[in-house]
């Protein structure tokens, strides 16, 4: 899996399909929290790892890329890593990645 930005907007690439998709504002942010247990006063505690500003929505039906290299496994050429084989979701449910920031 990779992605990569063209013309300002995100494109993921999975095995040998493409989605486009683009960058959405979140209403409210979204805190990711880490749970810590404390061994001497067997509390728990919630540290905020991150906060998160935005997200990837990629709502449209993935576009099939066939080619030599997409055949078996395709590698993403921008930040040469193998992406995965895997199918991506098929269901009618938009795609939705969560942005670190």
């Amino acid at each position: 899996m990779c992605i990569l930005f063209v013309q300002g907007k995100p494109v993921l690439l999975i095995s040998h399909h493409k989605l486009q998709g683009e960058v959405v504002k979140l209403k409210k942010p979204f805190a990711v929290l880490e749970k810590r247990h404390n061994q001497a006063t067997t509390e728990t505690e919630y540290a905020v790892v991150a906060v998160l500003r935005k997200k990837y929505v990629f709502a449209a039906r993935p576009q099939p890329l066939v080619d030599e290299e997409s055949k078996g496994k395709a590698s993403c050429k921008s930040c040469s890593k193998e992406t995965s084989t895997a199918t991506p979701n098929t269901r009618n449910s938009p795609l939705v990645l969560l942005l670190m920031q």
